[in-house]
């Protein structure tokens, strides 16, 4: 017997409880966690226990590596951080899962329940204002939610692990857990008496639809994902479930946007509003009446586009959570694109990437807000930037695993015609040439404010490229152009970006290849 196991049995009973509670998390803990978790005779003196715990090295602090999904959308106030998490050292779980089995077991058991309670807390919060602060609480406890849906997903009956699987679906999904999500709603929904069509199914084959509506986009998979909001919406109407019916209603219509049927989708998302009026939820008629504004910009309706999406702001602008609000401002600023309004497109995309910090805030909305800075890019007549803008967006969009469907992708291409006509040939380079650029460097050059020229390169930039080609130095070009030598530096390192290429002699080659040498 090791000194450790000795130690262990010479605890007291209140501390042999806490430790077989704390063994029932993983990945650590937070004090509020364990306090809702431990036995309610053990509560009073929690704190004080793990004090001395901490203090004997049986718990130790846990702090998990930085995600930056878990950024929590400018709010205030998180309901949890991870410097205050702590968990149990591997030897010592080991220890009180040997010696106390039967209390680990049944400390699972609350552990399973306290966190299908989070789930459905943060279900609610997901769906509004609050998304940023709880997407930041539920980050770090990944392996917690995995835990206590595992459990409830072995029990017999498993509507409980459906509801907890379906509660999660917003979550995987903002985060960008998108593999991880259909993993997790596929494992439950193939559970022996998941098939019945019960209010717990229709949350998980709704979640499902979500995680999967985005990013499978080849006909078979794209009918899977319809079939899983079809089969939820008929649960919902067969239960009465009106709210339940608006939300899922609302998703199968943008489904059936994205695939393009406008027709369906409009009389899906019609229902959806009137129903979402008549229970007072803004917000889902909000949502709604944004995806009718999606609907009509597909089709180059553009005053309906217009009138359905800033009437769902309106909506939106007290219950929306962030990423539907997003996602109608998005929409506006590509349709003053589309329009032909570039200065009220530029502040448009301005305040969401960069006022709204967008890309860090929302990890899968990146790909989208590379395609609207494409399309800016565009509207300005600077077609290189577009179409390596484009570039970074494709790529991006692969690495994500997103793509909204053939509707969208139509959509998408549209605002990049006049950009592939105006470069001809050298356009598929352009775009080949995007896919190297970081998501930073995409941002920039969708938002530079250089108008004058469609060239791959900026006028400054091109002038420094040629002097090198000429065989000068920094310090004689920095000489030449009137310039420092670090200004030089900066435009090489620039114009190296933007051709995909990491030296002067690279660039001098790519340029010339290009035609602009």
């Amino acid at each position: 017997m090791s000194a450790l196991d000795r130690s262990y049995r010479r605890l007291p009973p209140a501390a042999v409880e806490t430790l077989s509670t704390l063994a029932a998390f993983r990945g650590g803990f937070t004090g509020a966690d364990a306090e809702a978790t431990c036995p309610e005779n053990l509560r009073p003196t929690l704190p004080e226990s793990l004090a001395e715990l901490c203090a004997a090295g049986l718990v130790v602090d846990n702090i998990p590596p930085r995600d930056p999904s878990n950024k929590h959308s400018g709010q205030t106030g998180p309901l949890s951080t991870p410097a205050d998490r702590l968990d149990l050292p591997g030897t010592v779980r080991r220890i009180v899962e040997q010696q106390s089995a039967a209390r680990v077991a049944a400390a699972r058991d609350r552990h399973a329940r306290h966190f299908a309670a989070v789930a459905a807390a943060a279900e609610v919060g997901l769906d509004g204002r609050d998304q940023g602060r709880w997407t930041h609480r539920l980050s770090p406890e990944r392996d917690n939610l995995s835990s206590a849906l595992n459990r409830l997903a072995n029990r017999d009956d498993p509507e409980q692990a459906l509801a907890m699987a379906g509660a999660l679906g917003r979550f995987w999904w903002l985060s960008g857990s998108f593999l991880e999500g259909q993993h997790a709603l596929r494992s439950v929904l193939a559970r022996p008496g998941a098939n019945r069509p019960t209010p717990g199914r229709a949350s998980a084959l709704h979640a499902l639809g979500l995680a999967t509506s985005w990013h499978e986009t080849r006909p078979a998979q794209a009918a899977a994902a319809g079939a899983r909001f079809s089969e939820a919406v008929a649960i919902y109407r067969r239960s009465g479930d009106q709210a339940g019916l608006a939300r899922a209603a609302r998703d199968l219509g943008a489904q059936h946007n994205s695939v393009g049927d406008a027709t369906g989708a409009r009389q899906l998302l019609e229902e959806s509003v009137a129903l979402a009026r008549r229970l007072g939820d803004a917000a889902t008629a909000g949502v709604s009446l944004a995806y009718l504004g999606i609907v009509a910009a597909y089709q180059d309706h553009r005053v309906e586009a217009r009138a359905r999406l800033e009437e769902a702001l309106v909506l939106l602008g007290g219950e929306g959570s962030d990423d539907e609000v997003i996602r109608a401002q998005f929409f506006l600023a590509c349709l003053e694109c589309d329009d032909g309004n570039p200065v009220a497109a530029r502040a448009r995309f301005a305040a969401l990437v960069k006022g709204r910090q967008l890309i860090p805030t929302l990890p899968y909305a990146a790909p989208f807000a590379l395609d609207g800075l494409a399309r800016l890019a565009a509207v300005e007549n600077r077609a290189a930037d577009a179409l390596g803008v484009h570039g970074a967006a494709t790529a991006a969009h692969e690495r994500l695993g997103t793509s909204a469907g053939a509707g969208y992708a139509r959509y998408r291409q549209r605002g990049l015609d006049a950009a592939r006509h105006a470069l001809g040939t050298q356009a598929a380079e352009l775009v080949d040439n995007g896919r190297g650029w970081t998501v930073e460097q995409a941002v920039e050059n969708g938002l530079a404010t250089d108008q004058s020229s469609v060239d791959p390169l900026r006028c400054r930039e091109l002038e420094v490229l040629r002097l090198v080609d000429a065989g000068l130095a920094d310090s004689q070009i920095a000489r030449q152009l009137f310039l420092s030598p670090r200004t030089v530096s900066n435009h090489l390192g620039a114009a190296y970006r933007r051709l995909g290429v990491h030296n002067r002699v690279a660039a001098v080659q790519r340029a010339r290849h290009l035609g602009l040498l």
